[in-house]
């Protein structure tokens, strides 16, 4: 995608006018790819003015793509926006771009999602990934199966919100798109089946996991879901796992007292002998306690929020 916006960005006007379906997949790529909104504006003026200059060369495929860019476009923030530019792209597929149909779906499921209808989202989602050509349309496929697992895991069905993760997580994988953000959707549908069932250690993982592929320069509807998500997760996980952090005790007859029966930082001397000072001992009891703190999830030191925190306030 990002040659393919190179491409785009160094032909000269003239040339993406005659050919509309240029400017139109350079757009879809920029916000794909979240890339400025002004990058994206730029290509879609470019195609609306090829579709009035050049009406004959403006085919349905095209019109689907343009939709559907001002619907990834507009769900930055108006989701209710972005649900009728995505019906308009699914109408557009369905007029003469079927090969283009399991994406466009995929991207109106996912905005009805954030508007919040449920159950139309599932019937879409359903829709796109029993296609036969599903599987063939990796990018629609994985977006589809990871609302299932995400709209049962938010409905109490922990089960098939696992089964429908999981499926997305491995076809993502066997499809070299395991670091995409588009299966940030199972990931987090399987943050909260693990979460439901008291795995509580998977879960982290999985939220940790979901929240940093949705990560992007612009500010998304789907980042701020996936915070949300990551503040579901019950913090006993992160204390569970600081607590397997902390030092062992030493074996019998090795916990570094002196002959005289005083501790090293109290003498201020170590086991082999070397002096330590107080003052190094306080700075080293600071420093694990500042480390325990954040394996907790508590606030950075420059007083930024940390990520769960931010998610809980949202």
């Amino acid at each position: 995608m990002a040659q393919l916006l190179g491409w785009v960005r160094w032909l000269p006007s003239e040339l993406l006018l005659e050919h509309p379906s240029l400017p139109a997949a350079g757009a879809f790529a920029s916000a794909l790819l979240v890339r400025p909104e002004v990058d994206v504006q730029r290509l879609l003026a470019v195609a609306e003015r090829s579709r009035r200059e050049r009406p004959e060369l403006w085919m349905p495929h095209v019109e689907a793509v343009v939709e559907v860019t001002r619907s990834l476009a507009i769900e930055r923030g108006d989701v209710g926006a972005a649900v009728v530019l995505a019906r308009r792209a699914v109408a557009a597929a369905a007029a003469g771009a079927d090969s283009l149909s399991v994406g466009v779906l995929a991207i109106l499921a996912h905005a009805l999602f954030f508007a919040g209808e449920l159950d139309e989202s599932r019937q879409v989602a359903v829709q796109a990934v029993e296609r036969p050509d599903a599987p063939d349309r990796p990018e629609g496929y994985v977006v589809s199966l990871g609302l299932l697992a995400l709209l049962n895991a938010e409905q109490g069905r922990a089960e098939a919100a696992e089964v429908w993760a999981r499926q997305a997580i491995s076809f993502a994988r066997t499809s070299f798109h395991a670091d995409s953000w588009r299966v940030s959707l199972a990931h987090r549908g399987l943050a909260l089946a693990c979460a439901a069932t008291g795995r509580l250690q998977e879960a982290e993982r999985e939220a940790l996991r979901g929240e940093s592929l949705r990560r992007s320069p612009q500010p998304t509807v789907g980042h701020a879901h996936a915070l949300l998500v990551l503040a579901q997760v019950p913090p006993r996980a992160i204390t569970a796992r600081a607590r397997r952090r902390r030092p062992q005790p030493r074996a019998k007859g090795d916990w570094g007292v002196s002959r005289s029966g005083a501790a090293p930082c109290a003498r201020g001397e170590g086991r082999a002998g070397s002096r330590r000072r107080p003052s190094e001992c306080r700075k080293r009891s600071r420093c694990r306690a500042a480390q325990r703190g954040r394996a907790r999830g508590a606030a950075v030191p420059s007083g930024r929020l940390s990520r769960r925190e931010i998610g809980a306030r949202l």
